[in-house]
């Protein structure tokens, strides 16, 4: 259960659906997935505040797909970290 107020992919409107919609192209591409599976609660903490939210999805963007280091690498190295801290996501 969230402390913090958040604006589902369904219930977004104008500028937030927008940024949604970008965060969905930017991790599924055209596949057909729910706008809802590539908005994730880290991400939706940020919903109040759309620009916010896209400066963080920006920045998870370059984090993840640019740099030296693959995707898959990144990826290993996250569930690894998520593991070790015994969290769910």
């Amino acid at each position: 259960m969230a402390f913090i107020k958040t604006i589902s992919a369904r219930e977004a409107d104008g500028e937030l659906r927008a940024v949604y919609g970008t965060i969905r192209t930017d991790m599924v591409g055209a596949l057909p997935f729910p706008v809802e599976w590539t908005t994730w609660n880290v991400m939706r903490v940020f919903s109040l505040r759309p620009r916010l939210l896209w400066a963080f999805e920006r920045g998870f963007r370059h984090i993840m797909w640019d740099g030296e280091l693959g995707r898959m690498a990144k990826e290993a190295i996250g569930v690894s970290v998520a593991h070790t801290n015994a969290c769910r996501y």
